[in-house]
């Protein structure tokens, strides 16, 4: 059960990150010196961490204090929804039972430490949320790493902790410093927390890891290189225009190296508690295995604007650049496609069916000439045979000509949507891009006479479509068409709506996807959607849901709109966020 007490830890360690990612504000702007400079958090981690996430500067005081006063009830909704987990893993065990009474008090430990990670608690813990930070791995075991301003405070907020769960947690020494931990030892894993030096480190840890192996774990014993002398993260910078805040990436090249190459360093002991043989790996598989790492060798995210009004961010799925170069011909125009249309919500996407065929008919010859022989992969060589079927099966002929949509939704019925039935009162635009609209509508006109006597023409001049199958919509919907999109748009100024929608213009870049929207009544919408009544198999308690509803509350109070683009670019899919902040 080592995976279980991996998957809380590794719980903590994230939902940590998350709330700590929520407090930042400054302009990214040339982060590279910030981030090769080895007097940083980077000088901790090593050089061949697989995965990192980094803040290397301080940031914004101001920002930071308006965005922690306004996320209590968040992080409140947060710690029920933890809670929930942590008490679901008790309930494996027998009621009264010694192991089920040791397991709730590890769970109130670990709610404990999660509370001291809140916005408030850090602040009372003495250790900044505003300042260096670091999640990373010291091979594939993780490390949060945040600056520590008072050890006297800190130790109080973990004694705290300790009082809370009824039991002191247990104590060991490194190097003359004292630090506590949580031991499965059926499991034979810690979780470790401690102030070393001026840092406070929370990670996992295998039980049987010596004082020099703990020691290289918390940073007591520095890397032969580290991340800042490596250049990685300057690297990243400069090519994504990153500034130095949460910038970081995810290698999936040596994630993969460290299970089929021989072990280093930690991993060593790691994989053999795990059992992991590599002497079970042939050469051909451990080739091949790299072999398909190099399709999507990294994954870098990082925030190129950080600021009081708003954040813009992306992350970058990178591929292999013959694969990124045959996805970067999908992508198709379609008017507004890609652009924050000011409405509740618009999304939509756009791409060439036809190019999207080509590319995929291309995978499947190049594994077709050149098969896995691996037998772990025998499933992908497999996949060729189902994947020409799936390419020879009859589809519609106008298939092909299709090129995209974007949907504008300008008012919504949430009570409806939220429980699930379709909203019948609705102020939206439909639009379709194709190739020979005309050519469209006369082939549905073959099949309802009544569509057929409707007037559409190709000058996008909108036309009411009164026809028995839109007598259920509160307002008779209208319909526009030009050569190349068709559009329906339903609700009060349905007429005027279309031609916006259709005379929007075509952004460039060209995103395949892309949606954008009023992020506070999306969040007002998702509350109200919590407080609707459940079926007796909610997973969710009651009080649950209504912190949830109340985060959600303080989520719209926080942010006015929210977009996000997904481009097919030379360096793989990158998707770009965006998101301002209310007054």
């Amino acid at each position: 059960m080592i995976h279980q007490t991996l998957r809380r830890a590794g719980l903590l360690l994230s939902l940590s990150a998350v709330l700590i990612l929520a407090g930042c504000g400054k302009k990214a702007d040339d982060a590279t010196g910030a981030l090769s400079s080895a007097d940083s958090v980077l000088a901790f981690v090593p050089a061949d961490t697989p995965y990192v996430i980094a803040n290397v500067e301080p940031i914004d005081d101001e920002l930071v204090r308006r965005l922690a006063g306004e996320s209590s009830a968040i992080f409140s909704a947060y710690e029920m929804v933890i809670d929930d987990m942590l008490l679901a893993d008790v309930a494996d065990y027998e009621e009264g039972s010694e192991e089920r009474e040791a397991a709730e008090r590890t769970a109130e430990t670990l709610k404990g430490v999660m509370e001291l990670f809140s916005f408030d608690g850090m602040r009372e813990a003495g250790f900044a949320i505003n300042d260096a930070f670091a999640l990373y791995g010291n091979g594939l075991l993780p490390v949060m790493r945040a600056r520590l301003l008072d050890a006297d405070r800190f130790e109080a907020a973990i004694g705290e902790i300790e009082s809370q769960a009824g039991e002191a947690m247990p104590t060991a020494e490194l190097r003359g410093q004292s630090y506590r931990y949580l031991e499965d030892e059926d499991e034979g894993i810690r979780v470790l927390i401690g102030a070393f030096g001026d840092w406070v480190v929370l990670t996992v840890a295998p039980a049987s890891f010596d004082d020099d192996q703990l020691a290289e774990l918390v940073g007591l014993d520095a890397p032969a290189r580290n991340l800042a002398e490596a250049g990685t993260l300057a690297e990243i910078s400069r090519e994504y225009g990153y500034g130095s805040h949460y910038i970081g990436f995810a290698d999936t090249r040596r994630i993969v190296g460290t299970f089929v190459d021989e072990p280093t360093g930690l991993d060593a002991v790691l994989l053999a508690e795990a059992e992991s043989d590599i002497a079970e790996i042939t050469d051909v598989c451990r080739a091949e295995f790299r072999e398909l790492a190099e399709v999507v060798p990294r994954a870098v995210f990082g925030y190129r604007k950080i600021a009081s009004d708003g954040v813009d961010g992306s992350a970058v799925i990178e591929l292999r650049s013959d694969l990124a170069a045959g996805l970067a011909g999908i992508a198709t125009t379609v008017p507004g496609l890609g652009a924050d249309l000011g409405k509740l919500m618009s999304v939509g996407m756009g791409f060439d069916p036809m190019a999207l065929r080509e590319f995929y008919s291309a995978r499947l010859d190049a594994i077709e000439a050149d098969p896995y022989e691996c037998e772990e992969l025998a499933e992908l060589n497999a996949s060729v045979v189902q994947g020409r079927e799936l390419l020879n099966r009859p589809v519609f002929p106008k298939l092909y000509d299709f090129r995209g949509f974007l949907a504008v939704i300008d008012e919504l019925d949430y009570n409806a949507m939220a429980s699930g039935v379709p909203p019948m009162d609705a102020e939206a635009t439909v639009m379709i891009a194709i190739e020979d609209a005309p050519a469209l509508l006369m082939t549905g006109a073959m099949f309802s006479p009544e569509l057929a006597a409707l007037d559409i023409q190709p000058d996008g001049v909108p036309v009411a479509v009164e026809v028995p199958q839109t007598a259920f919509m509160p307002a008779a919907p209208y319909a526009a068409m030009t050569d190349a999109t068709l559009a329906v748009s339903t609700g009060p100024a349905a007429e005027t709506r279309i031609k916006a929608v259709m005379d929007a213009e075509p952004v460039s870049p060209v995103p395949v996807f892309s949606v954008a929207g009023d992020a506070g009544r999306y969040y007002q919408m998702i509350g109200h959607s919590m407080t609707l009544p459940r079926g007796d198999d909610d997973a969710m308690t009651p009080e649950t849901r209504e912190a949830l509803r109340d985060a959600m509350v303080a989520l719209a109070g926080v942010y006015d709109r929210i977009q996000a683009d997904v481009y097919l670019t030379e360096n793989g899919v990158e998707i770009v966020s965006r998101a301002s902040f209310k007054d």
